[in-house]
């Protein structure tokens, strides 16, 4: 009897172990949603969108979203209603382009909607060639809680603010970026935001338009600067074309810029100082 007993139980044990891994693995799900889609262990591969075309992958290791030609234009996910997000991202994300891709959320209520949201760093690059149009119906094409970095890559970004970062400084570097603020006019909006830090724009090749608010807007009062090195700037449509609130500075070396503005070229608040070449031209 014990010796019919320990067969059978050997005979389980190797039947147990001819199962599958997978049979015994436990989904974990990543605090970023696609399209809606939340982002999880069994999906991270090959993250299928409904109504999206193209591919998206998600790789948890290094927090790597890679689009490749993928295109989106819905409500995608309600991280907070009513506001929602084409793509979200709870903590910090690096995005990588391959091909052409457009995100766009669209919804009932536009200024609760966001193409891309991240609360955390965000850095966006590409290989060459590449492009990333992202379209918020309201609140902002790109919006970000720390540093933003846009490197190698084509952007293309329209909301109330085009590109947004709270908290954090804004990179744009070896890129191209056409930013767009549609509607928004508060002082904590416009086509390019940083609030309360720096914004850098080196080697690269920026366009800003901003009908009834600011092009590019330092919000901040400890002494942040907008630097522009070795690159072509273009504001055009913009009813202020650059914002620094007090103590806040300009530096231009080497590059082009040029403003169109209906009300101020340059938005000063005191206590600022503006330099292009090393030449201080106000102050």
């Amino acid at each position: 009897m014990k010796k019919r007993i320990l067969s059978v139980l050997i005979t389980v044990v190797m039947l147990i172990g001819m199962l599958p891994t997978a049979v015994f693995a436990v989904e974990t799900a990543y605090d970023i949603w696609v399209g809606g889609v939340q982002v999880t262990s069994s999906n991270k591969d090959n993250i299928v969108v409904p109504d999206a075309n193209g591919s998206a992958k998600y790789d948890p290791t290094t927090n790597t979203l890679t689009l490749n030609n993928f295109s989106y234009t819905g409500e995608g996910y309600v991280y907070d209603s009513p506001w929602c997000a084409a793509i979200f991202s709870k903590n910090d994300l690096a995005v990588e382009v391959v091909g052409n891709n457009t995100v766009t959320a669209s919804v009932t209520n536009p200024y609760t909607a966001e193409a891309l949201k991240v609360w955390g760093a965000l850095t966006i690059t590409g290989d060459s060639g590449s492009s990333l149009s992202l379209t918020g119906a309201g609140r902002g094409g790109v919006v970000c809680i720390g540093d933003l970095k846009i490197e190698n890559v084509t952007v293309n970004a329209t909301g109330t603010s085009g590109l947004r970062s709270d908290e954090g400084n804004i990179t744009i570097h070896n890129a191209i970026v056409h930013a767009t603020a549609t509607t928004g006019s508060g002082n904590y909006e416009g086509a390019i935001v940083a609030n309360e830090k720096n914004i850098t724009i080196e080697n690269s090749k920026v366009t800003a338009t901003a009908i009834s608010g600011y092009a590019i807007n330092i919000n901040g009062t400890d002494y942040n600067t907008c630097t522009i090195k070795n690159s072509n700037v273009t504001i055009s449509n913009a009813k202020y074309g650059i914002r620094l609130t007090s103590y806040a500075n300009l530096k231009v070396e080497n590059s082009t810029l040029t403003i169109t503005a209906t009300d101020k070229a340059i938005d000063a608040f005191g206590g600022n100082s503006i330099l292009v070449d090393n030449h201080l031209v106000h102050a």
